[in-house]
Order: C-alpha cells, then sequence, then structure tokens
C-alpha cells in the first residue's frame, strides 16, 4: 500500500504538518519526500490541465470536421485539400512559436493537435484524390510521422496513443495475413522510448503491443512454411506462456528503471496467469484434449526461440530472477515438451501438472511461515481449498472412498496449519 503515497500531495501537505506541529524535524521531512518522490513533477496522467486541453482540442476539431462535412459535397478540390492542411502547417507553426518562448508544454499540446491532424489529413487526402493503396499503409505512416515528436517532447501521452494505433496497425496485418518489418522497427522503438522515460502505463500498453507482434509473427511464420491456420489456433495455447516467460525475463533488465513496487505487481500478473494455466492443466479432459491437439501438428519453431530466448535471459540476469519465474520457466518447457510426445501420455502429464501446482501451493504456505507473512500464508491455503473443491466436483460419481478419505486429510491438514500459524505467530 505504501507506493500509493510516491508523488502524493495529500501525504506531502500532511508532512508539513507534522513538521509545523514539531512532531517531526525538518530533516526528516526532507527523507519522507526523497523516499516518496513527494517533490518530484507530477506523472503525466496527473497532468489534469494537459490532458483537458488535449481533449478540448480533439472535441473542437470533430466539431469542425462535422461542420465542413455538411457542405463537403459543394466544396471545390483546392479548398477541401485547404481544409485538412492549412489547420495543419497552422498547428505546426503554433507549436514552433510556442517552444521559441519556451512554453515546451504548449508547444507540445500544438503538436499532439498537429499529429491528429496529420492521421485525418492522410485519410482525408487519400479520398479526395482516391489515392488506391493498401490500407494499413495509412495507419503505419501515420505513427512514423508522430515518432519524432514522440521522442523530442518524450511525450508519455502521445506514446501511449500511437501504441493504440500500432495495437490497431498490427491486428490490420493479422486481418490480411500480412508481416512487415516496420513492425519489428517500431516495436523496438517503443521499447527505447519505454527504457529512456520509464512509465507504468507504457510498460502496460508495450507488454500488450509486444504479444500481439508475436502472434503476427507466429501467423505469417506458419503461412510462410505452407501450414494452415488451424496450426496458428493449436499454438496460441503456448504462446501466452511462452511470451510470459520471455517478457517476465526481459522485465529484469529494466528493473532500475521502476519502482520495485511496479515490478512486483506485474510479476504477481504473470505469475497469477501461469497459475490459472496451471490450474486448467491438472483437469483430465483439458489436458488430454489440449495434448491431442498439439501433438497433431508439427510445433511453430517460433515458440522453441522465443523460450529459449527468455530462458537465456533468466540465465544471464540469475541474480535477479525468483523462484516463481523458474517454476514457470519449467511448467513451460514441459508444456513444450509435450508437444513432442503422444496423446496417449495426457494421464501422466496430468498427474505431472497436480504435484507441480500441489507443490508451489506448498511452497507458498512453508513460504509465508519462515516470513511470517500471513497473507502469503493464507493465499497457499486459499487456493489449495479451491484446488480441493474443484476435485470434489470433479470426482462426484467416482472412487467415493478415495475421495472422502481426500478431503477429510485436506481438512484435518488446514486444521493443522492454523493451529500451527496461532500458537507460533499470534
Amino acid at each position: 500500500m505504501w507506493h500509493f503515497l510516491h508523488n502524493s500531495q495529500r501525504f506531502k501537505e500532511e508532512v508539513s504538518l507534522w513538521v509545523s506541529n514539531g512532531w517531526i524535524t525538518a530533516d526528516q521531512a526532507d527523507l519522507l519526500a526523497t523516499q516518496y518522490q513527494l517533490n518530484a513533477p507530477a506523472p503525466w496522467y496527473r497532468r489534469t490541465s494537459f490532458i483537458l486541453q488535449a481533449v478540448a482540442l480533439l472535441l473542437a476539431a470533430m466539431g469542425f470536421l462535422l461542420l465542413i462535412a455538411m457542405n463537403w459535397e459543394s466544396l471545390p478540390i483546392a479548398v477541401r485539400t485547404l481544409v485538412g492542411i492549412a489547420p495543419l502547417f497552422a498547428t505546426y507553426f503554433v507549436a514552433v512559436w510556442q517552444y521559441q518562448k519556451d512554453n515546451e508544454s504548449a508547444a507540445e499540446l500544438a503538436m499532439f493537435f498537429g499529429c491528429l491532424l496529420f492521421g485525418a489529413n492522410i485519410a482525408l487526402q487519400a479520398q479526395i484524390y482516391h489515392i488506391s493503396a493498401y490500407f494499413p499503409d495509412g495507419v503505419l505512416w501515420w505513427i512514423l510521422g508522430s515518432l519524432p515528436v514522440v521522442f523530442f517532447f518524450r511525450s508519455n501521452f502521445l506514446v501511449v496513443v500511437l501504441q493504440g494505433l500500432f495495437f490497431i496497425w498490427l491486428l490490420m496485418q493479422w486481418q490480411y495475413a500480412q508481416f512487415s518489418f516496420w513492425g519489428v522497427i517500431l516495436l523496438g522503438a517503443f521499447g527505447v522510448f519505454l527504457y529512456r522515460n520509464p512509465n507504468p502505463f507504457h510498460l502496460v500498453s508495450f507488454f500488450t503491443t509486444g504479444f500481439v507482434f508475436m502472434l503476427n509473427l507466429l501467423i505469417v511464420s506458419q503461412q510462410a512454411v505452407g501450414r494452415g491456420w488451424h496450426t496458428v489456433e493449436v499454438a496460441m495455447l503456448l504462446l501466452p506462456a511462452v511470451y510470459g516467460i520471455l517478457f517476465y525475463a526481459a522485465l529484469q533488465l529494466i528493473r532500475k528503471q521502476y519502482d520495485e513496487s511496479l515490478l512486483l505487481r506485474f510479476q504477481n500478473f504473470l505469475n497469477t496467469g501461469f497459475l490459472f494455466m496451471l490450474y486448467w492443466l491438472t483437469f483430465g479432459f483439458f489436458t488430454q484434449e489440449v495434448l491431442a491437439e498439439l501433438v497433431s501438428y508439427p510445433l511453430p519453431f517460433l515458440l522453441p526461440v522465443l523460450y529459449l530466448l527468455g530462458l537465456g535471459i533468466g540465465l544471464w540476469q540469475r541474480s535477479q530472477m525468483n523462484f516463481y519465474f523458474w517454476f514457470n520457466a519449467v511448467l513451460t518447457g514441459i508444456w513444450l515438451s509435450a508437444a513432442y510426445t503422444n496423446k496417449d501420455m495426457a494421464a501422466g502429464y496430468t498427474v505431472l501438472f497436480n504435484l507441480l501446482l500441489l507443490g508451489i501451493l506448498v511452497h507458498k504456505i512453508y513460504s509465508g511461515i519462515q516470513q511470517q507473512n500471513k497473507s502469503l500464508f493464507m493465499w497457499g491455503v486459499g487456493y489449495m481449498v479451491v484446488l480441493a473443491l474443484s476435485r470434489y466436483i470433479s470426482l462426484i460419481g467416482g472412487d467415493f472412498f478415495l475421495t472422502g478419505v481426500l478431503f477429510i486429510l485436506c481438512g484435518l491438514g488446514i486444521l493443522a496449519l492454523n493451529r500451527f500459524w496461532n500458537k507460533k505467530f499470534d
């Protein structure tokens, strides 16, 4: 919860009150300000004035375009062209003028509006002159034309918008079954910006667009070797796990750029995803069905390559990697290896996945006891109860004696754990 105090103006006022009341010294207040970055400039998403101005300009532009659209057919071509180009160059002029006056915020705002007009002009001029082209290229040139603004002003607001456009462009490429190396360049550009300008919103959007990029690459690589769409659908069962390992490892390369609590939340998100996958793999019918699909088609070479890349980064940064990364890496490795076996081994894999899930839950409980962290302890116990209840439902109609014994032992075990905790720590 302490990360919520970072950049908090309310907490800054409270610390000032403590100093005025004599509860803490000025030196202690400075230490608190340094620890929680109370004097740091507010992040872009808290710059409400900037955001409101950007939204106001966007709405005004939409209204202006609607008024023009009412009389569009009656306007000559030259006027139609000027309707798009004139506001664009006027905006650029305002941006340069404000920048020369050292009003960087206004210049950034003007260039943001200019980037919106630039994209509108791509579509507008193409429509006026009936330019026929590959449709996704319009979005691509919109992004490329706006990227210099992002790097010049280090605009976190605009880069999130451009990543949204990049996401749309990738989906278009997917729709047309196309792949462009511009995607590699754009993803690299966003990655460089992310490294130089750490931002949690940008990190989340980069994680999303990175996954869609890998999916697009997977589709095209499968088609390049003459494999059908069904092989892609099967590979999608493994891609989230492989990509999760790669991104988990890559996070360690930028660990110093971000607050530890943010990385911890991101890692917990990935861990939860792996745990959810493992939970479903403990059901025999699910593992059997998926394994039958995997072994029926050749595994795309891209998946082992991405997995080995993530594993290599993990070994390189092994001092930073925790137990859960290695557990998830082993899980993903087993799941990848299953694609090279046969469907008759589904029962064995189901037992193995059940043992792995029990192992991770026991580790959670053990870690909670070792660290005297009851939330971690209860996390492990709670998920074990969920696993037990789901097994109870799935085993109804089966071996009642074995099921009954297992649940009695599970209940006694939970009572024993609770008694142990209360006796030792409470």
